[in-house]
């Protein structure tokens, strides 16, 4: 197949960079021709906030550079991973009039959440779950900050009275079921939903067969579950996990 991929970068690489990576490898070496579209938050350093926080809401340069690439390209299908904040869902549009098949690969909880992750100060929220994102603005959730929180609510609020994440994407893939559970409690049908965890090419590394423990791979940061993690070690002395 001729697959598009879209990603937005973030400015510190982190486990979505990796996965597209990893994706666009696969499925090279397995035969397809993958073309790539890349936005890197780098570029918000050099852009004013009113107009980060419009293209946040629809990229009228994503429009441009996607209808440009997909007219020369002519991909079957666009695999979308993150949108936020420099594609943006108007991505989607894109594709829906050229008649371009999207699947979109929820590596967060973006569209059901300003902060994308269900926290707020360190505990579970989901107060936007299921209902407009109005709180998040009252509680700063995102990065602490009015203005950014209004943005990024603004941003699920418009494309869900434009109907955007239910007519314009033709799968989401989650990664696992505690993922398509809260999407479908979020609002998104439950039968455009596939679950596809994340994956590792362990091929050469045949060491791991004779592995002991556990391992933590993944972000210093409150999300990951690091404090779930050293609790739950606690009550399992004798056991070794390697961060």
């Amino acid at each position: 197949m001729k697959i598009l991929v879209a990603h937005n970068r973030y400015r510190y690489r982190g486990g979505e960079d990796t996965v597209v990576d990893a994706e666009v490898d696969l499925l090279r070496r397995n035969g397809h021709e993958v073309l790539v579209y890349l936005r890197d938050n780098e570029e918000l350093t050099r852009m004013k906030n009113h107009h980060a926080a419009l293209q946040t809401l629809w990229s009228y340069k994503a429009v441009a550079d996607v209808t440009a690439l997909s007219e020369k390209f002519r991909p079957e299908l666009i695999h979308s991973h993150n949108t936020f904040p420099l594609i943006s869902p108007s991505l989607y549009s894109v594709a829906k009039r050229l008649n371009i098949p999207v699947i979109q690969t929820l590596h967060n909880f973006r569209l059901i959440c300003p902060q994308a992750t269900l926290l707020r100060n360190g505990v579970q929220c989901e107060d936007c779950v299921g209902n407009l994102p109005w709180r998040a603005i009252v509680h700063r959730c995102y990065r602490n900050s009015l203005s950014q929180s209004a943005v990024s609510s603004s941003m699920i609020m418009l494309h869900r009275l434009l109907r955007t994440w239910h007519t314009k994407v033709t799968r989401y893939i989650v990664l696992n079921q505690l993922c398509r559970d809260k999407f479908i409690a979020g609002g998104l049908p439950f039968d455009v939903l596939r679950i596809k965890p994340n994956f590792f090419d362990s091929a050469n590394e045949p060491e791991w067969v004779h592995r002991s423990g556990g391992i933590f791979i993944g972000r210093l940061s409150e999300e990951k579950g690091l404090k779930v993690l050293a609790e739950a070690l606690s009550q399992l002395p004798d056991s070794q996990i390697d961060v």
